[in-house]
């Protein structure tokens, strides 16, 4: 039998929030994506994703929520995805050691807003745009250590493009508050475990969808 929220609820008032609850609640979660993902199951992905939703709220409530949600996954195949989530006016920032694969996932990024151009490091011209379903703007700001000049970067960060910027701390003062803060480490030549630090709802609520894909096809 498939239990409602209220029910979700009295458990959580007369237990508390607990390992159990959680067991209980991770158990509910399995069978409803399991119905969803069948052919002809009775529950719709939309519904689905609502309990999750209200699984992550009722566990954060409990927990306090998480800053950070760490991935492991190949590098070209993680930002294609992420791409195809992302929408108008959001903000990526990657940081990482060279070579740890930053301008490779701003490539798949590329290919999941369906860009047919090569994206490369624009280390050199420090911005580079492609046109893809939206624009993307990716920024390399490396080469601005220690410089302060007005750059008119500002005013792409206020567009609807989608924004991606390596090595941020040089940008720092300009960067809107609000963004998906990356950190990807090196695991081994095809694989790096992402960290992500969402500031702001949009970018909760795209981490809950990364996370929702994850539980039900990771």
């Amino acid at each position: 039998r498939i239990l409602d929220q209220e029910e979700y609820r009295q458990h959580a008032r007369e237990m508390g929030y607990s390992d159990e609850l959680d067991k209980i609640l991770k158990k509910q979660l399995d069978v409803l994506i399991d119905l969803a993902v069948k052919k002809g199951g009775p529950f719709d992905q939309n519904f689905t994703k609502k309990w999750y939703g209200f699984y992550q709220d009722l566990k954060e409530g409990y927990y306090g929520k998480s800053d950070y949600y760490k991935y492991r996954d190949e590098t070209l195949a993680f930002g294609e995805y992420l791409g195809k989530l992302l929408k108008p006016h959001m903000l990526l920032t990657l940081n990482g050691d060279l070579g740890a694969g930053k301008t490779t996932f701003t490539k798949g990024i590329g290919k999941g807003l369906g860009i047919k151009r090569i994206i490369n490091s624009p280390t050199f011209t420090i911005l580079k745009q492609y046109q893809g379903n939206y624009q993307l703007s990716h920024f390399d700001a490396y080469r601005l250590e220690g410089q302060s000049e007005d750059l008119g970067f500002e005013e792409i960060f206020d567009s609807d493009d989608i924004c991606v910027v390596e090595w941020p701390e040089f940008l720092e003062d300009i960067l809107p508050q609000e963004r998906l803060a990356m950190t990807i480490k090196r695991i081994d030549d095809d694989h790096r475990e992402f960290i992500l630090k969402p500031i702001g709802k949009k970018y909760e609520e795209l981490v809950k969808e990364i996370e929702y894909e994850n539980n039900c096809h990771g």
